[in-house]
């Protein structure tokens, strides 16, 4: 389990399979081309959780330096998992790759998180960021949080086990 704290001084964590799905998406070559999807997960008195992922899938766009998702696709995802869970798991946030080792948002993926928060209709009033690097760590991604302000870097917590291994396939 990844952890990290909000804002909002609410813990978010992120399991290890979706930290091994996220890891598999990784711009790790040059011809790798950009992923991205949405975040799913339940909402606790104590914490956030993120447990699964969208991965890019039919009518998503994807180049080396963008990924645009498809809207009805995800809409069904996040649909799916919400009555299968009787209204349990929702819509958390975005995730996508960036080449390059140490990810930081770009002018683009800023005005777009702010636009998906406004458009969006939570259960709260923020959306979770999530950007991969092509680092050997998982744990090298950044990780933010979209309010009706800012998007603001949410910083990670130490796990009990420090490290996780993945497995490059």
């Amino acid at each position: 389990m990844i952890r990290y704290v909000l804002p909002t001084d609410t813990e978010l964590r992120i399991t290890d399979s979706v930290a091994v799905d996220l890891f598999h998406y990784r711009q790790s070559a040059s011809n790798v081309l950009e992923s991205g999807g949405i975040l799913l997960g339940s909402c606790y008195p104590d914490y956030l959780l993120i447990d699964s992922i969208s991965i890019p899938g039919f009518g998503d766009k994807q180049g080396r330096s963008f990924f645009h998702r498809s809207k009805t696709r995800a809409q069904t995802l996040i649909n799916h998992a919400f009555y299968k869970s009787d209204g349990r798991r929702i819509y958390i946030g975005e995730w996508h790759t960036h080449e390059e080792v140490t990810p930081t948002p770009s002018y683009t993926d800023r005005m777009e998180l702010r636009l998906a928060f406004k458009r969006s209709k939570l259960h709260f009033d923020f959306l979770i960021a999530i950007i991969v690097g092509n680092s050997d760590r998982i744990e090298d991604s950044w990780v933010g949080y979209q309010d009706s302000n800012d998007l603001v870097e949410c910083h990670r917590l130490p796990n009990v086990f420090e490290h996780i291994t993945l497995v490059n396939d």
